[in-house]
């Protein structure tokens, strides 16, 4: 079972340190930051956000920010170690979980994935988000797919 607790710096150290080489990679081409500087920072601008344990170790830091107080949709947000990926099943169920309460509230969530992310597609996919076509965002020429789901009461 997963354990939903508050973001520490700790954890966020800690999981900046166990990220892998790929999702590395993508974090730096998408923010031009470190993991420990793009969590430290996507935490400090959460509306709201959570670490995920599995046996007392991290194994993802999940987050959503509401553009606007007003506004009716939200970025939700993910940064995971390959302990996840050890537990499939738990993560996939925990995540939808989160993703039904999420759009439930915020009506709909979006967000922007690396095109060659694969394994962040396919996790979107499992929890049941639209993935659009590819198209150029960064300023990189990075090509991205936009990730919705929209909430249908």
């Amino acid at each position: 079972m997963l354990e939903e607790v508050v973001v520490t710096d700790t954890l966020i150290r800690e999981l900046a340190r166990t990220v892998t080489k790929h999702d590395r990679t993508i974090i730096r081409k998408m923010t031009g930051k470190t993991v420990q500087e793009a969590l430290r920072d996507s935490v400090a601008n959460a509306t709201e956000c959570s670490a995920w344990l599995k046996d007392g170790k991290i194994v993802a830091i999940i987050g959503i920010r509401q553009v606007h107080f007003l506004s009716p949709w939200a970025w939700p947000w993910m940064v995971c170690n390959n302990i996840a990926r050890s537990y499939p099943v738990q993560f996939v169920k925990m995540g939808k979980w989160w993703v039904k309460e999420k759009v439930k509230r915020y009506g709909m969530l979006s967000s922007y994935i690396v095109a060659e992310d694969a394994m962040a597609l396919r996790w979107n996919k499992a929890l049941g988000f639209d993935i659009s076509e590819p198209q150029e965002l960064t300023p990189g020429g990075q090509l991205v797919v936009r990730s919705t789901m929209v909430y249908v009461p």
